[in-house]
């Protein structure tokens, strides 16, 4: 699932920075106001684009917040042992930072 989220927010990114770059040489070829409605066009692609990634990253985020709390209830014993163990990791990181320190 967020595999292919992942693909279609690349594939939708992409698509507008085309759209962009064509909008921008567009830009370059012009002089006066063609060249600025071009680059007004560019710079209206960019919003919607940055608006579009921004929904996305929104569902994509519930999508696999969703899936995180699936398989947490799925596997509470799992769960519980990742966490310790990330806390393990955590706490040896720190002290062998205070240990760096002293020396």
């Amino acid at each position: 699932m967020a595999k292919s989220l992942i693909k279609s927010v690349a594939s939708d990114l992409e698509t507008n920075l085309k759209e962009i770059s064509r909008n921008l040489k567009t830009a370059t070829a012009k002089s006066g106001d063609e060249a600025e409605e071009a680059i007004a066009r560019a710079a209206e692609a960019l919003s919607q684009a940055a608006q579009q990634l921004t929904v996305q990253a929104k569902e994509q985020s519930k999508a696999l917040a969703k899936g995180a709390s699936e398989t947490v209830k799925k596997h509470p014993a799992a769960t519980a042992a990742a966490v310790a163990v990330a806390a393990a990791a955590l706490v040896s990181l720190l002290v062998a930072r205070q240990r760096a320190k002293k020396d």
